[in-house]
């Protein structure tokens, strides 16, 4: 083989190699080249991840675990039965009767004159009443939890379980600043990525080659849209896997398996699904959502001549109604960032 045969192998080799990586094998790799490279959507795309990463990395969550409830939920654990609101109910019923003990010696010492072992058994007693109340009412909180799993049998036939609902309350309910945050940096990254894609061919003279085209208008149109619904679903999900990451890290995920509707806050939910599944369809469709909202930047960058105005009007249609949502009541459904964030999910 001689050289110039040689240089010329390793010439055509390196060729494969560059299309594989800049996706110029196919048109939808093409489109994505496009808006990722020549449009600046990695930037967004990078910037936003990196963000909401070192946000994170700083936010130390603050969560008081009752360590007396946990006994109980680690006692009564599993399948919510009759048998087990009826010891929970005896249980109760015992520590009451410690603490009618412990307030009847405290009145009769009360009685006594004071002295040193008097003094004593006054502040041993009050500790140990302090101690069964505080039982009591960590027993009270499981026992209502254990209850309203309960009801929910007899409502519907599906049995639940009895399980510690601490990080999925932190993830679900207490941690709404974390998830709107990641919303609203998803929704700038979407718009910023993706706000030129059609603006780009009439920014670049292709408009009317592109509209000139008799066979394979579609082909290019889904070309274009497909690379953004990837990328806004692949942002989404990484995005507010952080916090689902963080919190799991911070307090384990217990009990994955077990019906979603054993949360207390979840009983109303509709579908009879374990918990893993709900996380499924939790990100499912926040990222639907984002890809909707990427798709309604595409048809704003359709009548635009430049990604710049693309991109401008886009944060404006976006941020109007998100802002507008705050103010007027039931009107979520046209706040970007709420839906991004999955919604009522």
């Amino acid at each position: 083989m001689t050289e110039v045969s040689y240089f010329q192998k390793i010439t055509n080799n390196v060729g494969r190699i560059k299309e594989k990586i800049f996706f110029q094998r196919t048109l939808s790799g093409w489109e994505a080249y496009k808006l990722l490279v020549k449009q600046g959507g990695l930037f967004y795309v990078t910037g936003v991840f990196v963000l909401v990463l070192m946000a994170s990395s700083k936010y130390n969550y603050l969560y008081q675990t009752n360590y007396l409830e946990t006994e109980w939920y680690e006692k009564y654990h599993g399948v919510i039965t009759e048998e087990k609101m009826a010891q929970a109910v005896s249980d109760a019923e015992k520590i009451q009767n410690q603490i009618d003990f412990f307030i009847a010696r405290l009145e009769n010492l009360y009685t006594r004159e004071m002295a040193e072992t008097v003094a004593f058994q006054i502040t041993q007693t009050q500790e140990n009443l302090n101690k069964a109340q505080l039982r009591l009412e960590a027993l009270n909180t499981v026992a209502e939890n254990m209850k309203g799993g309960y009801d929910y049998y007899q409502r519907t036939g599906n049995k639940v379980d009895l399980i510690k609902p601490y990080s999925y309350d932190l993830l679900i309910v207490r941690d709404t600043a974390s998830k709107n945050r990641a919303s609203l940096y998803i929704l700038i990254g979407i718009v910023g990525a993706v706000s030129g894609v059609f603006a780009y061919d009439t920014q670049s003279n292709m408009r009317n080659t592109l509209r000139a085209a008799f066979r394979g208008r579609t082909d290019i149109i889904t070309a274009k849209l497909v690379p953004v619904c990837v990328i806004c679903a692949i942002l989404c999900t990484a995005v507010h896997m952080i916090q689902f990451v963080q919190i799991g890290k911070f307090m384990e995920y217990n009990d994955m398996g077990s019906p979603v509707q054993s949360l207390p806050f979840m009983r109303d939910f509709g579908m009879y699904i374990s918990i893993r599944y709900y996380f499924v369809l939790m990100f499912a469709v926040r990222a639907v959502f984002s890809c909707v909202v990427g798709l309604i930047c595409c048809v704003i960058s359709r009548f635009c001549q430049d990604t710049s105005t693309a991109l401008g009007i886009s944060i404006f249609v976006l941020a109007v109604p998100s802002i507008l949502a705050q103010i007027i009541p039931g009107a979520d459904f046209i706040n970007a960032v709420y839906l991004i964030g999955g919604g009522s999910f």
